[in-house]
C-alpha cells in the first residue's frame, strides 16, 4: 500500500495494477457498500476512491480467528498470534484513514455476526475472505440479508471447490479452494441470481509469482 509521506509498505498482495477487475469492474459511484473482511482497508479506500461510501467490516484484537481446530483444539499461542495479526491490520486501516482524509467507517465482529439492523447495504464485497472461513454460506446468507443489490465474491481461482486442511499439511488459515460454480450457486440459493463472471491474475509479492483468481458479480432478483 502507497501512502504519502510513507515508504512504500509490501504486503502479501500487491492489487494496484488490476485492482478493477478485483472490484468486478462495477460501478461504485453513489453506492453504499460493506467491505467484509477489510483487512488495511485497500479494498474499502480503492471503492471509496470510485465514488462509494464503504463501512468495513473485520474482526478486532478482542475476536479469535476461523481457525482450524487439529485434533479438535486451537492451540492458545496460535489464538494469541491471531489477535496480534488483526491489531496490526485494524491499526494500518486507522492510519490509512487518516492520511487519505476518509470517511469510511469500520464495524468490528465475525463474519457470521454481521449486524442485520443497519442501515441496508446496496453492494457487500468479498475480497478473498470466504477461503478462510469455516462457514461461507452463513457469512453470504449475513452479508445477503442487509444488501440491496449486488455481492461480489472475488477469491482464488480452483476448477473445483476443495476442503483444504489435514493433518500432513497443517493449514490453519485456510478452509477452502473454491470454483466460481460453487460461488455461484450459493449466491443463487440466497436470491442473487444474475450472475458476471470474470477471471484475472493477481500479483501474490510474497512469492512474485501471477495467481489465477475469478471474480462473481451477483445481482440480486429483482421483486414482481
Amino acid at each position: 500500500m502507497l501512502l504519502a509521506q510513507y515508504p512504500l509498505q509490501q504486503g502479501e498482495w500487491d492489487l494496484r495494477a488490476t485492482i478493477d477487475d478485483y472490484l468486478g469492474n462495477l460501478d461504485y459511484q453513489g453506492k453504499r457498500v460493506l467491505d467484509v473482511g477489510t483487512a488495511n482497508g485497500f479494498l474499502c479506500f480503492e471503492m471509496e476512491k470510485r465514488g462509494a461510501d464503504v463501512v468495513g467490516y473485520d474482526l478486532s484484537e478482542l475476536y479469535d480467528w476461523d481457525g482450524v481446530p487439529y485434533d479438535a483444539i486451537m492451540p492458545m499461542e496460535k489464538m494469541k498470534e491471531g489477535r496480534a495479526h488483526f491489531r496490526k491490520m485494524n491499526n494500518a486501516f486507522w492510519l490509512s484513514r487518516q492520511v487519505r482524509n476518509s470517511n469510511a467507517r469500520m464495524i468490528h465482529g465475525t463474519v457470521y455476526d454481521i449486524p442485520q439492523d443497519i442501515e441496508p447495504f446496496d453492494i457487500a464485497m468479498f475480497g478473498s475472505i470466504l477461503l478462510h472461513v469455516r462457514d461461507p454460506f452463513l457469512a453470504l446468507q449475513r452479508a445477503a440479508a442487509i444488501t440491496k443489490e449486488a455481492i461480489v465474491v472475488t477469491d482464488v481461482y480452483s476448477e473445483t471447490t476443495q476442503f483444504i486442511p489435514d493433518p500432513d499439511n497443517g493449514r490453519q488459515d485456510t478452509w477452502w479452494n473454491f470454483s466460481p460454480e460453487r460461488i455461484i450457486q450459493f449466491l443463487r440459493v440466497l436470491g442473487f441470481p444474475n450472475v458476471e463472471t470474470s477471471f484475472h491474475q493477481q500479483r501474490f509479492d510474497v512469492t512474485g509469482e501471477m495467481v489465477d483468481m475469478f471474480t462473481v458479480v451477483a445481482h440480486k432478483r429483482k421483486k414482481t
